[in-house]
This record gives C-alpha cells, sequence and structure tokens, in this order.
C-alpha cells in the first residue's frame, strides 16, 4: 500500500507572518495528540537594525487552562539578527511523552524582524490522517 505525504502530516500555523516591531507575540495552541513527532520550520525575512528575534516552543496539558504553558527544554531557535536573518531554521520535536498541546512565542527585541512559523506534525498513532482539504496539488 502506497501513502502520500498529507496521510502522514498535517501543516498548521504557530505564528502568521508578522513583523510585530518590539514584544511577545504568543501563538496559538496546537494539539498534538495524533501525533508522534513534528517538525517546526522558522521562516524569517529581513532583519532591521539592531533587531533581534528570539522563538521558542512551549507545552501544556490543557492549552493553558490551568496549566500554564512551560519551554520545553532544548526547544528553541538560533536567535534572529541582521547576521543571519532572510533565511528557515527548523527543528524536530518528540511529541510521545509529551504534553497535549503545544505552541510557539516569539520574542522580538529593539526593532521589526520579518518571520512566521509553520508546524507539520507526522507519524500519526493511528495510521494515515486525511487532510485532503488543505492539499494544493499532488503530482
Amino acid at each position: 500500500m502506497h501513502f502520500t505525504a498529507h496521510e502522514f502530516s498535517r501543516a498548521f500555523i504557530g505564528l502568521i507572518p508578522q513583523n510585530p516591531g518590539a514584544g511577545t507575540v504568543d501563538g496559538t495552541g496546537i494539539d498534538t495528540t495524533e501525533f508522534r513527532e513534528a517538525l517546526i520550520a522558522l521562516i524569517t525575512g529581513t532583519a532591521n537594525t539592531g533587531g533581534t528575534l528570539d522563538v521558542k516552543v512551549q507545552e501544556s496539558d490543557d492549552d493553558g487552562s490551568s496549566d500554564p504553558y512551560a519551554d520545553v527544554t532544548g526547544a528553541a531557535f538560533t536567535q534572529v539578527t541582521t547576521a543571519n536573518d532572510n533565511g528557515v531554521q527548523y527543528g524536530r520535536l518528540n511529541l510521545e511523552d509529551r504534553k497535549k498541546w503545544i505552541r510557539i512565542v516569539a520574542v522580538t527585541a529593539t526593532n521589526d524582524v520579518l518571520h512566521s512559523v509553520v508546524i507539520i506534525p507526522s507519524n500519526p498513532l493511528n495510521g494515515p490522517q486525511s487532510d485532503s482539504a488543505n492539499v494544493a496539488f499532488n503530482v
């Protein structure tokens, strides 16, 4: 039997494309209970002079209702500055023995750094998944 990529993964927006200026942006919580791992990609544009961007993954049992989100140890991207902007960084997150919900947190200091984050959970616990409604092409 042959399966395609969209049957073994989904794609979620961890952070919408943005250029927020200085401050902290918390992404929307994503329920990961159906998957064993996730690829998380940070896409960055130009960092303005003096701008820095720190992005990390947090987890919670209940999307922050009574279990506040907390940092996942080791799940942080290399700080983005003018020296390494306009690129892609990615990391793999083992979802087994992890809390149910994850989210992305981005902290921009001083000046803007255009960025977005995509989360692609994969390796479903219960066999192939169907996300055909979001598949743009399959060639």
